[in-house]
């Protein structure tokens, strides 16, 4: 086991792999769990201490039927904070993420789930408070604006999001705005909150031109 101030990582442990889904620390991904094998995994791992790490597949991986093709090295680490069982054994559990890992080598495990050694990226707390200000402002309006191109409507997203502090706030939206699978992993891959925070301003911003795009108008930014 690592540690990560009073909390122990793992260093290595059970990875459920998704074609199209990137998690984020702090961020919450619900999971339809019916295949025997990801039921024995989320069965072992609360039988310890509930962690799963969610990985990516790289394109083409989804041919493999066994899926047991390749991953990118870069996923989180999650843990179960929550599980409901479903009808026929099935399962429906919430998986919120804890840290950016790195996926070092792939064990010959003897589960019927996939299991990796670990290794945790250096991260960097980087802002001063005034960058901070400013950034948050910027994707306060941004996020603004999607709202208003999406639904319809503007919304106080300065008074939603201000119980997050701002590592949070872009991992949660990194998670969940409609970005593609590599925007996600440019996100995800970024070791300094600066950088994971520019960028996400960068992919608001970019996104933003397309839905309006799509829609014949402009993004209106106040």
């Amino acid at each position: 086991m690592c540690s990560e101030g009073k909390t122990k990582l793992p260093t290595w442990g059970p990875v459920f792999p998704l074609p199209n889904s990137i998690l984020f620390p702090t961020s919450i991904q619900a999971l339809y769990i019916f295949e025997s094998r990801y039921i024995e995994m989320v069965d072992d791992s609360l039988d310890a201490e509930g962690f799963i790490s969610m990985g990516v597949f790289k394109p083409g991986s989804e041919k493999d039927d066994t899926h047991n093709g390749p991953i990118y090295k870069h996923g989180c680490l999650g843990r179960i904070i929550d599980k409901a069982q479903l009808p026929g054994g099935r399962l429906q559990v919430a998986v919120q993420g804890v840290r950016e890992v790195l996926f070092v080598s792939e064990q010959d495990a003897k589960t019927n789930y996939r299991m990796f050694d670990f290794e945790y990226p250096d991260f960097t707390l980087d802002l001063e408070p005034e960058r901070e200000i400013l950034l948050r402002r910027e994707i306060y309006e941004r996020l603004d604006s999607f709202f208003f191109l999406t639904e319809g409507f503007r919304r106080d997203c300065q008074k939603l999001c201000k119980d997050l502090d701002f590592l949070p706030l872009i991992n949660n939206l990194a998670y969940l705005l409609p970005l593609d699978i590599s925007s996600k992993l440019k996100l995800l891959r970024a070791n300094r909150v600066s950088e994971r925070g520019y960028l996400l301003l960068s992919l608001m911003e970019h996104t933003l031109s397309k839905l309006a795009e799509s829609k014949n108008q402009k993004p209106i930014i106040h």
